[in-house]
């Protein structure tokens, strides 16, 4: 190999996380936009894919329900448009319009949906710009599942990374590298993982993202930690949930020598006795338990998701009432 090819394959390494090295230029006195900038990143790769008319912008606006073939001409993306209704003014994150059809799509990475008054009523960021004339269809993009009345307006971040993820296209591969640093990228826990999670730190890790990042924050608000999950800790990996006064509630994971289940311990030690002997019987405990198979079994990163989250809900409602009168 001759010392150009190394320089050029260095180069191509280096160049593959330019999205990232650029967030890092951003202005370090001033609060770090993510929501923002990766706004303004994924419409640029949507104007990009236009310009190249390929068909993996035809999946990405399968997603949010606009179905295109090659008409591309007919196509408008952009960002920050000012729109509204009554006396509310609506900064919209991105504004799809093809063929007089008009798609919101609002942006969320950490964050929550905001929450508007009208009408006496208490109505979410997408009700919000649902209400805007002329607009056929808002959608979320989120980083986590946000709790929504119409959850197939729900499209995670995740989705857009499987469709953008093992291409060779020089831009494609630099917005993966961006969502894969930014926890954005799809991920999937496989039986192979379950196998050898006790020696392979890769693998703990992908459990720890799923418990982590599809807990339901934007419901109950609990803040929830990693057990140095990167070693062994008294025979158990998983996540410390705490409360708003950072006193642990939950413990959430698996046990080195039990790899069939994923448990959830209530810790506190008030609500424990108001619970009784009888609802604490499945293991030392552990209040519930959701089988591994259960998930391993679904084809894809986002159902693994949803069926983490689903059993947090569930949990959640048994313990709604208790936790009120702690």
């Amino acid at each position: 190999m001759t010392s150009n090819n190394v320089l050029i394959i260095i180069l191509t390494m280096y160049d593959n996380d330019s999205f990232v090295r650029i967030l890092k230029y951003q202005n370090s006195s001033k609060v770090l936009q993510l929501e923002n900038y990766t706004t303004e990143l994924f419409v640029f790769i949507l104007n990009y894919l236009k310009y190249c008319k390929s068909i993996i912008l035809i999946w990405i606006l399968n997603l949010f329900g606009i179905k295109i073939k090659n008409d591309f001409k007919n196509l408008f993306i952009t960002t920050q448009q000012i729109d509204g209704y009554d006396d509310y003014e609506c900064r919209l994150d991105i504004l799809i319009e093809y063929k007089g059809k008009k798609t919101i799509i609002e942006v969320k990475i950490d964050s929550k949906l905001n929450n508007y008054s009208y009408k006496g009523k208490e109505i979410n960021q997408q009700e919000h710009y649902e209400k805007i004339k002329g607009i056929s269809a808002v959608y979320l993009l989120s980083k986590r599942i946000i709790s929504i009345k119409n959850p197939e307006n729900r499209i995670l971040w995740s989705s857009i990374s499987e469709l953008v993820g093992g291409t060779n296209d020089f831009i494609l591969k630099n917005f993966y590298i961006f969502l894969e640093e930014n926890d954005m990228a799809s991920y999937k826990l496989a039986k192979r993982h379950i196998n050898s999670i006790s020696s392979a730190i890769k693998s703990i890790n992908v459990l720890g993202n799923l418990l982590i990042d599809n807990w339901p924050y934007d419901v109950y608000n609990f803040s929830i930690r990693p057990i140095a999950i990167s070693k062994k800790e008294d025979g158990y990996i998983g996540c410390r949930i705490l409360d708003e006064k950072k006193e642990e509630m939950f413990w959430v994971g698996m046990i080195y020598d039990d790899l069939q289940y994923i448990y959830i311990e209530l810790k506190n030690e008030k609500i424990k006795k108001k619970l009784g002997d009888k609802k604490y019987n499945i293991l030392e405990g552990c209040f519930d338990r959701l089988d591994i198979e259960n998930i391993v079994e679904l084809e894809s990163g986002e159902e693994q998701r949803k069926i983490i989250y689903n059993w947090y809900i569930k949990v959640m409602k048994k313990l709604e009432r208790l936790l009120i009168r702690k």
